[in-house]
């Protein structure tokens, strides 16, 4: 298969658009991830794939947990402020304001639906690693349709 018409087949796929907050170092680190997937019931599971060389990366591989957001349709502009370079302190990332969760972890306040989730196991094949946690809390704040890259100009992936 030619890698254009690759690159075209797997666009095809639907993505969501989430961020992803952990901490390193006792600090809050946020980003926006793509691949993303359930896995399993009985437990629950969810799949996520990490860029082998990004800080999410790391911060998951050592705190074992994080927190995956789902973002409203019409908020393109909150998941793009996740792209760029992260600041934070002790109630804000990027400017958003967030609370931290009974597992230590920074719940960004602007999202309808959160799910907490403990690392369970890596595998280690790709740019992108599949992790797989099993979700051990959710916060449905409001229902909502989320964000999809479907609903951007943007492209990841393929």
């Amino acid at each position: 298969m030619v890698s254009s018409d690759r690159k075209t087949i797997l666009r095809q796929i639907p993505y969501g658009l989430y961020i992803m907050t952990t901490r390193l170092a006792g600090d809050p680190v946020a980003t926006v991830v793509s691949f993303v997937s359930q896995t399993a019931l009985n437990p629950p599971l969810i799949m996520t794939a990490l860029k082998v060389d990004s800080t999410i990366y790391q911060a998951v591989t050592e705190q074992h947990c994080f927190a995956l957001h789902f973002i409203d349709r019409d908020r393109k502009d909150l998941v793009a402020d996740f792209f760029k370079s992260k600041t934070f302190d002790a109630h804000q990332i990027n400017g958003y304001l967030y609370e931290n969760s009974t597992y230590d972890l920074p719940l960004l306040c602007d999202s309808p639906m959160i799910i907490e989730a403990e690392l369970r196991k890596i595998i280690e094949i790709g740019d992108h690693h599949p992790v797989i946690s099993k979700i051990v809390a959710t916060h449905f704040r409001r229902d909502t349709e989320i964000l999809t890259m479907e609903h951007t100009n943007w492209h990841y992936g393929g």
